[in-house]
């Protein structure tokens, strides 16, 4: 989403005056939920909600949430926006507004977590995630594929997984 898009997502204000949305003046160093199996509930603070949003910067957050969900299979993408779309959505963001500057925004809401984080560099390489903090889309692999292969038990030439009987 282009910075003018970014910034109408909230009604006209002073020019000296920090919007809502805006959680904090500097970004993170890295996507706030980490690359934990599962994410917390709920980052704080929330950030703006979607139901003090006029129409138009409520349209774009809408807009920008289908922009995540369009990334899923048809049918789940489907499942998931009509469970979005009954719980209240938050935007928050972290960082400076300017292009070329590190920034970091998040959506999040009821088992809903979006993270956009711009921080590497001079603000030139994104990461971006779209998570249910209650039930997660997939598990640790490759922690579980350390403890299953590099247990010391398959290290000493033993078997990882108990024989099946035939």
């Amino acid at each position: 989403m282009s910075l003018p898009h970014r910034c109408s997502l909230v009604p006209i204000r002073p020019a000296s005056a920090t919007p809502a949305w805006q959680v904090a003046d500097e970004a993170p160093p890295d996507i706030r939920s980490g690359t934990r199996s599962r994410a917390r509930q709920a980052i704080e603070p929330l950030g703006i909600a979607a139901a003090s949003l006029g129409p138009t910067p409520r349209a774009l957050l809408g807009q920008l949430v289908a922009l995540y969900l369009d990334r899923l299979p048809l049918e789940l993408a489907a499942v998931q926006a009509e469970r979005v779309g009954a719980g209240e959505v938050y935007f928050a963001w972290e960082g400076a507004i300017a292009r070329g500057t590190r920034h970091y925004y998040r959506v999040q809401g009821d088992d809903l977590l979006i993270e956009y984080d711009n921080t590497a560099g001079d603000g030139n390489h994104a990461h971006t995630v779209l998570r249910r903090p209650r039930g997660d889309f997939g598990a640790d692999i490759l922690a579980r594929h350390y403890a299953e292969a590099h247990s010391p038990a398959s290290a000493a030439g033993q078997p990882r997984f108990p024989a099946t009987a035939q």
